[in-house]
């Protein structure tokens, strides 16, 4: 009897199905913690998700990189449920470790839907492609939102719903309920599902989701958000996402209901074909032969197709995740039925298309997978987390991006892109500095600050220039192009205490010496350069002083390039532009003298001796600009800084 029960509750394939997600979890896990102590997540959602949380292990609701309650963003009420385990797992990977968690559940028990449906085989094979699925890869390497919580959740609804368990259903559709407005309107679409498909108890099933759905959803957006978001200016976050609809709920319901034209012109364009494209056709679009079992994620579809947000309309965020389960259930019943019509031969046939379709779009999709992992910095990640490590727990801190989640464990936490935005946060209140911020950790070459200056320098070189002169930022300690300020630090004992990493003046700093100024570009005049050789072997890296002179109007941006040779071998070749992105060669004024220091990371490189030399180029064109020493007038490739040896 003992061996009946073992082995009619798991087969050998229920064995395989569970090792799988098992080690796809080990696996996640291991490069998504390894993505975090490389600073790899350079957007700020698993920041002010992390932030949100610790806030209310401390019993406190707003949060500072939102600037405003985290509840007037979105109905997010399971927050309050997972406290306790984020009380004692005070960590932002512990909200990673539950995404990843979510997925290998839908994972596990979409293979139970393959074994009942056809059989165990299919079963584990459905299961690997849902984990090799382009939307949950990029899905399980962006940030994290609660949002990617209901995929394990919606799974186990469907589950119960067709197991004809309905404790087991009202509790996984509550929690579900509680993650978010939009996963509420798909609880209501269940309704729809128990009319189509429940011969026994159908009002029971039909009118349970129907009202606890549409409920919440009414509440949550029309009661409780507004009522959160009194004095932020509109009573709903998104609304302008749907501004072709309407101005408001009324008009856009309006638009739904009675202006079908409007809706297709909406529905019927390039990209968002290429959007439906990327959806199904990794499964061969076999999901599109059994529509009803779709039925529960057409409010998704509205949600994204009718945007104007184009981050709902690709595989590279998190959207795709909430509707990949239905998807492959939908996938599941087609397949089923295809067995069922065709002969032995054809199904196969067809099966190994659909495994060849799902590997071609995955390695298609190679390109946007890699570029989501190249954003981690594996060489800097020690020199930064000792950034990182010298600024107090208590003090308020404003940062790029990507140093956002490891410094997410306090009040006062700002994000510096609401400088170039001038808005606090999403809240939509206007900026205004937090004047009692003490640290400021920037890296000048970060994704966005580059982006917002090529695109709108008008307005961001203005404000970059008001925040530094809003406060006294020193340079506390500094890695490459990222910089560790101080407010008021005007002295002390460390290495860089009370420095600027920039200074300008209608003066020289220092005697101007032919014999060691070099012109670039007939433009700019590179008076000296001073690079502490020793420094390195201490601190892994090389100070090193700029003093510039302005000869004539500068009307392009130089970069540098920081090469280091080892004989004739190139070993690195750190870039840098001179001035930092705050202040770019194309703002120097003419007669205009600047100091500006940089700190250099030396490579990880065996012992022996190096040469440091610097070339100049213009980026995007990547021309090599001309170096002329002043002392011959002869032009020159390189300017030589001098000799460093590592022991």
């Amino acid at each position: 009897m003992k061996k009946n029960f073992s082995f009619k509750i798991l087969d050998r394939y229920d064995w395989l199905a569970l090792a799988i997600c098992l080690a796809a979890f080990v696996l996640w896990m291991t490069l998504l913690t390894y993505k975090y102590y490389c600073f790899g997540y350079y957007d700020w959602d698993l920041a002010f998700y992390s932030q949100i949380m610790w806030n209310l292990t401390k019993g406190e609701l707003h949060s500072s990189l939102l600037g405003m309650n985290f509840l007037a963003n979105h109905a997010e009420y399971i927050a309050f449920l997972l406290v306790p385990i984020y009380a004692v797992f005070q960590h932002p990977l512990t909200l990673i470790f539950l995404k990843v968690f979510s997925f290998m559940t839908a994972a596990h028990v979409l293979y139970f839907f393959g074994k009942n449906l056809v059989n165990p085989r299919l079963g584990i094979i459905v299961l690997v492609l849902f984990l090799l699925y382009p939307g949950n890869v990029y899905a399980l390497l962006y940030e994290f939102h609660f949002e990617s919580l209901a995929v394990g959740l919606l799974m186990l609804m469907c589950f119960f719903f067709f197991k004809d368990r309905f404790k087991p259903f009202v509790i996984t559709m509550i929690l579900a309920g509680l993650i978010k407005e939009n996963i509420q309107l798909v609880i209501v679409m269940f309704g729809v599902w128990a009319v189509i498909f429940k011969k026994q108890d159908k009002w029971k099933w039909t009118l349970t989701p129907l009202l606890f759905g549409l409920g919440m959803f009414i509440v949550s957006m029309f009661l409780l958000t507004p009522m959160i978001r009194s004095g932020l200016g509109s009573p709903n976050q998104y609304l302008g996402c749907y501004g072709a609809l309407g101005a408001s709920p009324g008009e856009i319901a309006n638009s739904l209901l009675f202006h079908p034209f409007k809706i297709a012109n909406l529905l019927f364009t390039p990209f968002k074909w290429t959007y439906l494209k990327d959806l199904f056709s990794p499964l061969l679009f076999l999901p599109l032969f059994s529509p009803q079992i779709l039925i529960p994620i057409l409010p998704l579809f509205a949600q994204h197709l009718l945007t104007g947000a184009f981050q709902e309309q690709t595989l590279y965020y998190h959207y795709v995740a909430t509707l990949s389960p239905f998807i492959f259930l939908a996938c599941l019943h087609s397949l089923r039925l295809i067995k069922n019509k065709t002969r032995p031969y054809v199904y196969g046939i067809l099966l190994t298309l659909f495994a060849m379709a799902s590997m071609i779009n995955l390695y298609q999709q190679r390109s946007g997978i890699i570029e989501r992992l190249a954003m981690m910095k594996v060489q800097e990640a020690p020199l930064y987390q000792r950034l990182i490590d010298q600024i107090p727990p208590k003090s308020s801190v404003m940062a790029t991006l990507s140093f956002l989640d490891q410094l997410s464990h306090r009040g006062e936490l700002y994000a510096f892109m609401n400088v170039l935005n001038e808005a606090e946060g999403i809240s939509g209140k206007p900026y205004e500095f937090p004047g009692n911020v003490d640290f400021a950790l920037i890296d000048f070459e970060d994704v966005w600050i580059v982006s917002e200056i090529d695109h709108h320098p008008e307005r961001a070189f203005p404000r970059l220039d008001r925040f530094f002169a809003s406060s006294d930022w020193n340079v506390l300690d500094a890695v490459g192009n990222t910089v560790l300020f101080q407010n008021g630090r005007n002295g002390g004992d460390g290495d860089n205490a009370g420095i600027k990493i920039l200074e300008r003046a209608k003066h020289p700093f220092v005697e101007e010496n032919a014999a060691q100024s070099f012109l670039i570009d007939k433009t700019i005049e590179l008076v000296q350069v001073k690079a502490d050789l020793s420094f390195g072997t201490r601190k892994a890296l090389i100070p090193i002083v700029f003093e510039w002179k302005v000869d004539a109007a500068v009307l392009k941006d130089y970069r540098m390039e920081i090469v280091i040779r080892k004989g004739n071998e190139l070993v690195s070749a750190s870039t840098h532009l001179p001035g930092y992105t705050w202040y770019p060669t194309s703002r120097w004024q003419k007669g205009e003298y600047l100091q500006e220091r940089y700190w250099l990371q030396l490579p990880i490189s065996p012992p022996g001796q190096y040469h440091l030399e610097l070339v100049f180029y213009i980026p995007r064109t990547q021309y090599r600009v001309p170096i002329e020493p002043m002392a011959t007038g002869e032009k020159a490739n390189s300017i030589s800084i001098g000799d460093f040896s590592i022991p």
